[in-house]
């Protein structure tokens, strides 16, 4: 005795019926699959070339985006040797402009003191002047 057990149903497919007759049809004409085969050529070989197309447009533009960072990395070094050289100029400069300050501020100590030791002489002078002034007057003249 058969069991009677229903048959699953048939898979789903996305195959248009109509294509698969279109395609029987094609191979049995030797002349339409012959234009058929030569159209997949042609298409085989245009999209070869954009291949290659697209493949030696992505080595020139890696070729670019290398000379610019070489270019990038060129500017930045010679950037940072003027940013370098504009410091240690500015230091130079500077140390300098320090040196003429000690060396003006020193003058202005050894004037100081020339002015305090000429200001005590002429201090002594004006009293000795005034002490002879005082004599000449306690003497009647």
């Amino acid at each position: 005795m058969m069991s009677s057990t229903p048959l699953p149903p048939a898979p789903a497919t996305n195959i248009d019926l109509s294509f698969i007759s279109a395609m029987l049809a094609t191979l049995s004409d030797p002349a339409a699959s012959v234009k058929l085969l030569g159209e997949m050529q042609e298409a085989r070989l245009a999209w070869a070339a954009a291949q290659d197309s697209a493949i030696a447009t992505m080595r020139e533009s890696d070729a670019h985006v290398a000379t610019n960072r070489a270019t990038i990395a060129k500017e930045r070094e010679a950037h940072d040797a003027a940013i370098t050289q504009e410091r240690t100029d500015c230091m130079r400069r500077c140390a300098m402009d320090m040196e003429e300050v000690a060396a003006a501020r020193k003058e202005a100590d050894t004037l100081k003191a020339q002015a305090t030791a000429d200001a005590a002489a002429a201090a002594a002078l004006m009293a000795d002047y005034e002490k002879r002034v005082a004599l000449i007057r306690q003497a009647g003249v």
